[in-house]
């Protein structure tokens, strides 16, 4: 439970809360559902350092069905060999938007610079300094619209959404809940995301914290593409 003081202290928590996280590595589940409800659920697994670095690898009847790799110097994707992984889904995973929702959730939302945008930008954050359950904060670098819902509290984040264009129509809407202590820091282990291609909810298990991750365990696969 958090005691409300001020406004930039509430803030500074926030971001210290987000930077006490340097790595994480998890098992997870993984479930698709494409626009018109069909779903399939993936057995994956988690590993990210932040800023910048993820890798999400998923599976179905011991056949890789795709892997994600972002580092600072781009985008990776591998598909899977065979449909028969997924069967007759035919959900596609965006993965460019993954990893833009992962840089949301491993604090990139709170920094300083982006902190002093949303102040001078946006006349929504009136709200932050008044009761209620949840404060409202937004942030607009370039082109991209984002709101963030953060439960008063307890100052944790609950809820995303936005647009990558100057409308204002959110083109993803991102959810986090189960949070659990690991130690002493409180972390997410469902994570819904949805956008206009579909959903894809991740749920964490046998999550470790600040751990330094294998040699290699940002290397894409070697059948892995480039992304644009």
């Amino acid at each position: 439970m958090y005691s409300w003081t001020t406004q930039d202290e509430a803030l500074a928590v926030i971001r210290q809360r987000a930077d006490s996280i340097k790595t994480i590595q998890a098992a997870c589940d993984i479930t698709l559902t494409d626009p018109n409800g069909q779903l399939v659920t993936f057995d994956g697994a988690l590993v990210a350092r932040n800023p910048g670095w993820l890798r999400i690898r998923a599976w179905k009847f011991n056949s890789a069905v795709f892997d994600v790799t972002m580092t600072p110097d781009g985008l990776w994707v591998m598909q899977g060999d065979s449909d028969k992984a997924i069967g007759d889904m035919p959900t596609q995973l965006d993965a460019k938007r993954v990893t833009e929702a992962w840089d949301l959730l491993s604090g990139a939302f709170f920094a300083d610079d982006v902190v002093w945008m949303r102040e001078k930008m946006w006349v929504d954050l009136e709200r932050f300094v008044k009761p209620g359950p949840q404060l409202v904060l937004g942030e607009r670098p370039g082109k991209q619209i984002v709101h963030a819902w953060v439960e008063r509290k307890t100052l944790l984040p609950r809820r995303y959404q936005g647009s990558m264009s100057e409308q204002q129509t959110s083109d993803f809407d991102i959810h986090l809940n189960h949070y659990r202590l690991i130690g002493d820091i409180a972390v997410a282990h469902g994570i819904d995301m949805a956008a206009a291609a579909g959903r894809i909810v991740i749920r964490l298990r046998e999550v470790t914290l600040n751990e330094e991750p294998a040699p290699g365990a940002f290397k894409p696969p070697s059948r892995a593409v480039k992304q644009p």
